[in-house]
């Protein structure tokens, strides 16, 4: 892995040296670069054949090394080693053995079907006892009332007498009646009279 390593590293190396000596250079051909390339290629083979070939001899001496030394060992009395402390696990964690142990899941249970349940009937209003008094007449007594047309308010139910405001079209009035023809009408400074023929 090291060795590949090593290869992609020089070739990666070798090739950004060859592009900034490509800029750098316009009057070299594309041949010598190529053959530039060819050279450190081989001599990065080289090098990582060599590698190889040290390793491999360190790794045959090791082996070597190895079994002379072990001619040489004298069997020593083995006591027996004590048993290790049991290890704590914490609460997160399951051993392993537990968590192979696995339960069946439980089968679902069919729900039983529930009756409907009848919505809750909005409270009845409660009967109002009505007082013993007299009742108002169909016919308009008071209230308000809004103006069909633009309408002056006179000082006494008559049309000849002297003008005291004059109210323009919607306006909401209260009004009390004063006669057929006539309702009776408030303002600041007072009150006045508005024909019928306005509402």
């Amino acid at each position: 892995m090291k060795n590949k390593t090593f290869l992609f590293v020089n070739l990666f190396f070798f090739l950004m040296l060859s592009t900034a000596y490509a800029e750098n250079t316009e009057q070299e051909s594309d041949k010598s670069i190529h053959q530039e390339l060819q050279r450190e290629l081989k001599l990065a083979e080289a090098e990582m054949a060599e590698d190889e070939e040290l390793f491999m001899d360190e790794e045959d001496s090791s082996d070597d090394e190895f079994v002379d030394e072990g001619e040489d060992i004298v069997e020593e009395k083995t006591e027996p080693a004590p048993e290790p402390a049991p290890q704590e696990t914490s609460p997160h964690m399951d051993p392993i053995e537990e968590m192979a142990e696995t339960k069946p899941l439980p089968q679902p249970v069919a729900k039983k079907p529930t009756k409907p349940v009848p919505k809750a009937k909005p409270p009845t209003p409660k009967k109002v006892v009505k007082n013993s008094t007299k009742r108002v007449p169909a016919s308009f007594k008071q209230g308000f009332k809004k103006t069909g047309q633009a309408c002056h308010l006179y000082a006494k139910p008559n049309k000849g007498s002297s003008i005291l405001l004059s109210t323009p079209v919607g306006k909401k009035l209260w009004l009390e009646s004063a006669g057929s023809n006539w309702y009776k009408g408030y303002h600041k400074s007072g009150h006045g009279y508005f024909p019928a023929d306005c509402f």
